[in-house]
């Protein structure tokens, strides 16, 4: 039995797959591996694809009975291909040289209980897909420039499920759940391995580039997005790192308008995350909505100070600078005593 069984689900995407499956064949040594391309698209769409490989012995083709979705062509190569490692990737993933040894190592390095391993995405043009992931929410660090500020590695609840390794012993008793949409079902796995005792390891010193190739409905999206809020809300679990636990307790201070709470756990944040841009940027939100806008313009400073920042990100606190600017400036001019504030109490009659 081979170490690792790759698993590529596919769809219709042969140019994207025969770019995937080059770089598993040439950069994936010295591990032993067999990789099960998972096909879910239309009769006949991977035939240049299987003529290119020729007699591969390595790559094995699995036509499903229909568009199955990804979920279920993992599921379905689990139950086909037995293996005490399962390194999953989306067929638009190019991984780098010794991206498999590497997170092999992540999760034997005295991990027994590691039973998921995530990685560094990029998008193509080189800025950050996914590092690990805020619960089901997503990735963080999406958009930013890649300039090794997401090469950490920790413990974390949730990883992107692009280019994901996973125990078998996990997936024994763990399925990828069949009903969600493909931009779900990696969470929601994450987060059910976590409630049975599981972890999930963060190796972001391993690097994939991920296309991003959108091939779901906004319906479909929209409907596994309010299942899964619902199943799991906002988790955490008695051994979650202190930065989920920070990370969550701000978005449900901001969902309840805490905003104290969400200033004491930002800066909280600010000390602790190896990327502080976005807990500074939050921080300054809860500042500039607790009326301190001179706080909020330190915080926000602080947060343009980090040159990885994305394009969105830095628009974002760039407005919120200036509006904070203007609101120190107002409640300056119209401090008591000054004569702003004679005058709009003159006009105002404030004086009689």
């Amino acid at each position: 039995m081979n170490p690792v069984t790759i698993v590529i689900p596919t769809y219709a995407a042969p140019q994207a797959l025969a770019d995937c499956l080059r770089a598993v064949l040439t950069r994936t040594a010295p591990v032993p591996f067999r990789a099960v391309i998972m096909d879910n698209g239309p009769q006949g769409a991977l035939r240049a694809v299987q003529r290119a490989l020729g007699r591969e012995p390595r790559a094995t083709f699995h036509r499903l009975a229909g568009n199955l979705g990804k979920a279920a062509a993992i599921n379905r190569a689990v139950e086909l291909f037995p293996s005490p490692w399962y390194a999953i990737l989306d067929d638009d993933t190019v991984i780098a040289r010794g991206w498999l040894s590497k997170l092999l190592s992540a999760a034997g390095k005295g991990r027994p209980r590691t039973a998921i391993v995530g990685c560094r995405l990029l998008l193509p043009d080189r800025r950050i897909y996914s590092a690990e992931m805020i619960s089901w929410l997503g990735g963080v660090g999406y958009k930013e420039r890649d300039l090794g500020q997401r090469s950490y590695e920790r413990f974390c609840d949730a990883v992107c499920g692009a280019c994901m390794l996973v125990r078998g012993e996990a997936l024994s008793t763990i399925r990828f759940d069949e009903g969600l949409a493909q931009e779900y079902e990696d969470g929601d796995f994450c987060l059910k391995a976590r409630e049975a005792g599981w972890k999930v390891f963060y190796a972001g010193s391993v690097c994939a580039v991920h296309g991003n190739l959108f091939r779901r409905t906004t319906r479909r999206l929209e409907r596994a997005r309010d299942e899964i809020r619902r199943r799991w809300a906002l988790p955490v679990f008695p051994d979650s790192h202190p930065i989920d636990l920070l990370r969550v307790a701000i978005l449900r201070g901001q969902a309840a308008c805490d905003w104290t709470a969400v200033a004491r756990d930002s800066r909280r944040l600010t000390s602790i995350d190896p990327a502080p841009a976005a807990a500074w940027w939050r921080l300054g939100m809860a500042l500039l909505n607790l009326r301190r806008p001179q706080a909020a313009s330190s915080a926000f400073s602080r947060a343009l100070g980090y040159r990885y920042l994305s394009e969105e990100l830095r628009t974002s606190v760039e407005l919120a600078l200036a509006l904070s600017s203007a609101k120190k400036r107002a409640l300056s001019e119209f401090a008591p005593g000054s004569r702003r504030s004679v005058d709009a109490a003159a006009s105002s009659g404030w004086d009689t």
